[in-house]
């Protein structure tokens, strides 16, 4: 109605109000609940305040609901993760009962009942700022390389938006819808998943969502905050000019901007005394007749060996140079990972299954090796990693969906943001089902340049690169993706 005046107050009331129930909400998944109820306040505010040119306010108002979750949990106190709460054993007792019956049922009644207790779970420690304040796009800047561009993404129907940030300015460009931007990404990844490569949807893509950005060609390292369906789409793999955009550039993901910037600042204040953990438990037909359940799912067949597992994370330790501790077949069970000193360890490689539930994202999971009348269930889920104590360099996940996860105006509740939250500064997990020997090529390769000095994302765009000199479709390298702050060098051996 033309009305500015007006809908900028209502649009700020509507805010405040919002903003008031995120700071009262007692558990992450009532926050997370609350995000994607409200999203139309922040989507639409956002949108009326890019029309009034007011960029930093746009910018604030879509920061304080991205990556909120895990920017609380960098602001909380320290954690101990040997000391599950109450409603963490119930839950764990429940799980392994729905992974002992096949009674659609009873099924059921497991399933209500777990997601009742989630909801009741409380965050490891209190966020130091309970009203979680985003920065300002000032602030953000001050924390970029000069080689870095930020790109903060908002899908909307009719158009779409990204928030082009470097160290010098800011900007915001309109972009296609969000209806025809998912229905392109879906298409893509069917071709990608049906080991095809397709140069028009790749750069389809790459037209709709980063040709208009000038600032694009003048960076080198891409820092995308995803939105909604392009929390799915490997950006790595999208093409300029018949190029892969990771033949030219570093690509990485992070929940936020301003988890960005808190990740960059954070300085781990004791150095972990161990190099290098890796664990592999599905390395041999013969180990176990009974493989873990996918929790919520109907009792599954028995799960893939995953052969080149043992010498991935063999090589992957032996590139350190240095002692390291693995946990490999039956004796990689989720006690034994979580009983070792985990903050202590400045790399851990876990590679191993991963499953991803969509509908509950706090049960998807790393599948360690079961083992029988043990206290855990060898389900690592998404919850159980956000209690972790880390202080890692790098976590890889070198797991199928890794991921994957649901999306929303929030971000995606996957098992990446968890490792984030859990302390680790980077972490590099697969958007899809993986090839075991290509990921295997591709980890040698990773860890050979980590151990020359390169940064995270460095290592990962070679390792990428290479197995495309080798003719091999966006299928076998373009799953991985680097979270968090993958910008820093890595230390040569010797530097502790």
């Amino acid at each position: 109605m033309d009305q500015r005046e007006d809908a900028d107050r209502l649009y700020a009331r509507s805010l405040r109000i919002a903003n008031m129930l995120l700071a009262s909400a007692p558990t992450p998944n009532t926050t997370r609940f609350l995000i994607e109820s409200l999203q139309n306040i922040y989507t639409q505010y956002f949108e009326f305040l890019v029309g009034e040119a007011k960029i930093d306010a746009a910018f604030r108002v879509i920061e304080s609901v991205r990556g909120r979750v895990e920017a609380e949990a960098l602001e909380s106190h320290s954690r101990n993760a040997l000391l599950p709460d109450e409603t963490a054993m119930k839950i764990v007792a429940l799980n392994t009962s729905l992974s002992q019956t096949g009674v659609p049922k009873e099924r059921d009644r497991l399933d209500s009942q777990l997601a009742d207790l989630e909801l009741e779970l409380s965050p490891p420690a209190p966020p130091l700022d309970l009203r979680h304040s985003p920065l300002s796009l000032d602030a953000i800047q001050k924390s970029l390389n000069k080689n870095e561009l930020l790109l903060e993404y908002v899908l909307d129907d009719p158009y779409s938006y990204v928030i082009s940030i470097t160290y010098s300015h800011a900007r915001v460009y309109r972009l296609t819808g969000r209806q025809q931007l998912r229905n392109q990404i879906l298409r893509y990844r069917q071709i990608i998943s049906s080991k095809q490569v397709s140069r028009e949807s790749a750069s389809e893509l790459f037209r709709d969502l980063l040709k208009p950005v000038t600032e694009y060609s003048m960076h080198s390292h891409v820092v995308v905050v995803p939105d909604q369906e392009l929390h799915l789409l490997p950006f790595a793999s999208l093409m300029d000019s018949d190029r892969y955009l990771v033949e030219t550039h570093q690509i990485s993901v992070s929940p936020s901007a301003t988890v960005l910037h808190l990740l960059k600042k954070r300085s781990r204040a004791q150095r972990p005394r161990f190099r290098f953990l890796g664990v592999a438990p599905w390395t041999e037909d013969d180990e176990w007749t009974l493989p873990p359940s996918r929790m919520g799912m109907a009792p599954p067949t028995p799960l893939a060996v995953l052969p080149a597992s043992k010498s991935e994370v063999e090589n992957a330790a032996s590139s350190f140079g240095t002692p390291a501790t693995l946990l490999f077949g039956p004796s990689a069970t989720e006690t034994q990972f979580r009983h070792l000193p985990l903050d202590q360890y400045d790399v851990l490689h876990l590679a191993l299954h991963g499953y991803a539930d969509k509908e509950y994202p706090d049960r998807s999971s790393l599948l360690f090796a079961p083992e029988r009348n043990g206290p855990d269930d060898g389900q690592l889920t998404v919850r159980e990693v956000r209690s972790l104590v880390l202080n890692a360099g790098l976590v890889t996940l070198s797991a199928c969906d890794t991921g994957d996860g649901p999306f929303g105006e929030a971000d995606v509740a996957n098992m990446a943001n968890a490792f984030l939250e859990a302390g680790s500064h980077a972490v590099i997990a697969s958007l899809w089902k993986i090839d075991d020997s290509a990921t295997a090529m591709l980890m040698n390769s990773l860890y050979e340049d980590l151990h020359r000095g390169n940064s995270a994302a460095d290592a990962l765009r070679d390792s990428q690169v290479r197995l495309i000199d080798k003719r091999l479709p966006p299928y076998y390298w373009a799953a991985f993706e680097l979270s968090g702050d993958g910008s820093s060098g890595w230390e040569r051996e010797g530097q502790h």
